[in-house]
């Protein structure tokens, strides 16, 4: 085999993994998993968790 059979075989595998992504992340039941995500920024509990296992109030008051 050369190398121009080589880079053939990985350009077509490139494309086989690209067509495989865009199949699995556009197929119908991943639907609601995606809207999900995309709302997870918006969501007021969607913040990270305070430090060191605090609760909310006492991670405030520390920051003071």
């Amino acid at each position: 085999m050369d190398m121009g059979t080589v880079r053939g075989i990985a350009t077509g595998l490139a494309i086989l993994a690209f067509l495989s992504v865009w199949v699995w992340a556009w197929s119908g039941k991943r639907r609601a998993t995606f809207e999900h995500a995309a709302r997870l920024p918006l969501e007021e509990h969607g913040s990270t968790p305070p430090a060191h296992g605090a609760s909310q109030t006492e991670a405030t008051e520390e920051r003071r």
